[in-house]
């Protein structure tokens, strides 16, 4: 190698003076190599260090099997502390709001099961399980003694309480289990874990026995010691308090432990909330009430507190030292945030969030801190949630499951987890989830010191809200920040604006003008931003993988978008949009959907879709295809995509039912379908022979002459929607088997008179029943045995109606609601009191315009 301490001539032309003008260029190349080689020498060092761990066996190092380091010590302090959490809440015995959850689990625990039974409480930590555990044990207990010697073989003679803690030790917990047993033959401190159990089984044995296992952390508490809790005829009962619900899931091989009751401990009521809350600010009162005016206040600290116990005692005792002035009050409620990282006071708050974090693999913790990228108290739309941890990297790609089946898996771990909170929709899917607003704001400090995300949003003087010009993150989430906001965040640090990875905007007037300039983009999220034209700047987002333009007033895109060639998913629903530019170069498009709702309420053309260029029926990587509309070209090709999973067709024409079927049938992996015809078409689907075997949803809009038949074939349907198919026969003949069947919505779908269910356990898991606006329909008999699960009936708008079905029949029946239906139908409904065998809610609503419904009665018979 050459040195090269001046100027060095080579004969390549022009190259030659180039390179004497740019020595600082020619520096660059060298210092770029010897940090890549530098690189590779420490990467070579890691798997040399792995491999000799593996090759001498010390990976137990990693496992806490050596001696404590401080961090594990750190680790272990942390762990006593929060051991004492919730029992800090059960030492005062007025805990409000769960005499009713007390009652439910009494009842289970002395109901006639005459085999081990074990009811699982499981919640986030500090929302009381333990304090509702340990009130259930003393109940039971106590009415043991009460017996004493009188006691009969139905009562519970056997107790023990056993705190397990995150620091799982198998022969310390069987030992502390042995004391708490009162067993006298002593304690072999020599025995195994195996002798241990044994010994414990002996003593059960014979005995009816009550044992709880408080703040279990893993399936591998009950996989180790399980065998030590004899399976027999007693009407025993294991109760297990857990942050974890898939701790009582283990393996097989031990005989006893399936919950046979899961209890999930949700939060406390409003009411219920401020009275815990008022008996620790103001203990020193004595009705312990909220002086008026300090009402708004503490209405805003226990709102913060979403209803967990631990929080509402923790934030109540440490206000109760401040003075008691609406000043001081509101001053420690805007500085909440603060408080929570160093009042002493909340120690153990923190402690029992900190310490869930800490258990989450790495790979949840950067998902679950992503989370707090969006404003508080905001519902976060799962699916969405899930293309945006896609997008930014965050989902580990697992063989034979796709990107987005992985993403949804983490969900309900971290919800299984009780870290995140999620709502279903009423067809049993998973809607959206939200995050504890304290633990938000815990975790918000350590996601912003690392730098992953900062929330800025303007003030009401127009100044900038936690933003400071140094600041570098990843994630930016702007909250009602005009356009001079977004330049003065770049220009105060350009270097730091173009690192960011995501932006995500909410309730923004307009489009970023320099939104260019945020050149490694991989997430821009401008939903509900009024955007009259999309800048053709956008194709400079080179990095771009998630773009979501949803209801933002867009009438057109801009053919620089196919520049966007790591384009993943693209979202411009509710919007104005009618054409799309060719994306033939977006080859890893996964997700895309441009539908509208509501063009034409109420018609077969309440929804709109988009005409795309054929070439989109090319993509290899398309999971999600929703809002194309049909032309002969893309009816002929679409069958290429043989990966997708979900498909949405609009302005279907009858002529184009054969090809659509034989495209269909090419699609093995398909799981959601959503076909429309056009205004005066008919769908004609019937030669469709082999429908998708995994095929989990179909919807229909518009006439069917002859209701395809092959549906009766799919077993794996779960939700089924007919709109405007005016179908003359009756379809329950060719549904009524369907093993799987939760979700059933009739919506001006038939012309017939009459619906019977008949046959006894046919529609068998139907949950959900809707039949909306069959104008000329009489009757509705249910037989007996026929829909044995349904939960909810909904029947609105349909005039005609006088015969609804009986409900002595509808055994499990929790919710009726009646919309827009004449008198003589309302006046069969049981009122209060006439049947005590109706247990469901009654709604009644009346239409006072085109759409809108009010409540007019809510009726809750016996």
């Amino acid at each position: 190698m050459l040195p090269f301490g001046g100027r060095v001539r080579f004969e390549f032309g022009t190259l030659t003076a180039s390179l004497i003008r740019s020595p600082t260029w020619i520096n660059n190349l060298f210092k770029q190599r010897r940090l890549a080689m530098a690189i590779e020498d420490m990467k070579r060092n890691i798997s040399a260090i792995s491999a000799r761990r593996d090759r001498y066996n010390l990976r137990g190092l990693d496992d806490g099997t050596s001696s404590p380091t401080d961090e594990h010590r750190a680790a272990v302090e942390r762990q006593q502390l929060t051991t004492t959490n919730e029992a800090y809440i059960a030492e005062d015995s007025h805990t409000e709001g769960i005499d009713e959850n007390v009652d439910i689990l009494m009842t289970w625990a002395q109901s006639g099961d005459p085999e081990l039974a074990t009811i699982l409480l499981v919640g986030m930590g500090g929302s009381g399980k333990t304090t509702l555990a340990r009130k259930v044990y003393h109940k039971l207990k106590r009415n043991a003694d009460l017996m004493g010697d009188d006691a009969t073989t139905t009562q519970f003679n056997c107790f023990a309480w056993v705190p397990v803690t995150q620091s799982f030790n198998a022969k310390d917990v069987l030992q502390r289990l042995w004391i708490d047993l009162g067993v006298k033959d002593g304690l072999l401190v020599e025995r195994d874990v195996t002798s241990l159990g044994e010994a414990i089984r002996r003593h059960l044995h014979s005995r009816r026995y009550v044992i709880v296992l408080d703040d279990v952390w893993s399936s591998d508490v009950l996989n180790t010691i399980g065998f030590a809790f004899p399976k027999h005829d007693h009407q025993c009962r294991l109760i297990v308090t857990s942050r974890l619900e898939n701790v009582a899931y283990g393996s097989i091989e031990v005989e006893t432990l399936t919950p046979t009751k899961i209890h999930r401990v949700k939060p406390l009521k409003p009411e219920d909330s401020m009275k815990l809350f008022c008996r620790n600010a103001f203990r020193e009162d004595q009705e312990r009430r909220c002086p008026e005016h300090l009402q708004e206040t503490c209405e805003k600290l226990v709102d913060r507190c979403n209803g967990l116990p631990l929080a509402l005692v923790c934030l109540g005792a440490v206000i109760s030292r401040s003075e008691r002035t609406q000043l001081e009050w509101t001053r420690f409620y805007e500085r909440l945030s603060s408080e929570l990282e160093v009042n002493t006071g909340l120690g153990r708050v923190r402690a029992i969030f900190s310490l869930s974090f800490d258990e989450l693999p790495i790979h949840l913790k950067a998902c679950f801190l992503y989370c707090g990228i969006f404003p508080k108290n905001h519902l976060i739309k799962a699916n969405k949630l899930i293309r945006l941890w896609v997008s930014e990297g965050l989902v580990e790609e697992k063989e034979g499951t796709t990107l987005e089946q992985v993403g949804k898996q983490y969900i309900e771990e971290l919800t299984h987890r009780s870290l995140l909170v999620v709502e279903k929709d009423d067809k049993g899917r998973m809607k959206s989830c939200q995050m504890h607003e304290l633990l938000r704001e815990l975790m918000m400090p350590m996601s912003k010191r690392q730098g992953l995300s900062r929330i800025i949003h303007e003030s009401g003087n127009g100044s900038l809200d936690h933003a400071t010009s140094n600041e570098r993150s990843r994630s930016l989430s702007l909250i009602g920040a005009t356009d001079q906001i977004i330049k003065d965040i770049y220009l105060r640090a350009p270097k730091n604006a173009r690192r960011v990875r995501s932006l995500l905007m909410f309730d923004s007037p307009c489009i970023p003008s320099l939104l260019h300039k945020f050149m490694l983009l991989r997430v821009l999220d401008m939903q509900g931003v009024f955007i009259e034209e999309l800048p053709h700047s956008i194709g400079h987002l080179y990095h771009l993988r998630y773009l979501n333009l949803r209801n933002t007033n867009l009438k057109r895109i801009p053919r620089s978008l196919g520049k966007l060639h790591n384009l993943q998913a693209l979202d411009i629903r509710d919007n104005q949009i009618e054409r799309i530019p060719n994306l033939s170069k977006v080859k890893k498009l996964r997700y895309v959907s441009a539908y509208s709702h509501f063009i034409h309420p109420y018609t077969i053309s309440q929804f709109s879709g988009c005409d795309f260029p054929s070439q989109i029926c090319k993509s290899e990587c398309l999971q999600k295809l929703s809002g194309i509309n049909a032309t002969n070209k893309i009816i002929e090709t679409i069958g290429n995509l043989t990966q997708l999973k979900t498909l949405g067709l609009f302005k279907v024409k009858q002529e184009h039912g054969v090809k659509l079927c034989k495209s269909i049938e090419t699609m093995k992996d398909l799981l959601s379908l959503g076909i429309s015809s056009d205004s005066e078409g008919e769908l004609r689907l019937e030669s469709l022979k082999n429908p998708p075997p995994h095929l989990e949803d179909i919807w229909l809009f518009g006439r069917i002459e002859c209701f395809p038949k092959w549906v009766r074939s799919v077993n794996n349907l779960r939700r089924l929607g007919l709109y405007f198919s005016k179908l003359r026969d009756s379809p329950f003949p060719y549904l009524q088997e369907l093993p799987n069947l939760e979700w059933f919505k009739l919506y001006d779908a038939y012309d017939g008179r009459e619906l019977k269910f008949q046959g006894a356990n046919n529609f068998r898991k139907l949950k959900t029943l809707t039949i909306i606006k069959l104008l000329k329909l009489r009757s509705i008999i249910v037989s007996d045995g026929a829909l044995p699960q349904l939960q909810t009936l909904c029947i609105c708008e349909c005039p005609e109606l006088k015969r609804i079905p009986d409900l002595h029949r509808l055994t499990n029946l929790r919710n009726l609601q009646l919309v827009g239906m004449p008198h003589y139908t309302l006046t069969r409904i049981p009122v209060q009191g006439e049947d005590q065998h109706f247990g469901a809610k009654l709604h009644l609503y009346k239409r006072i315009g085109e759409s809108i419904f009010t409540s007019i009665e809510l009726r809750t018979p016996n």
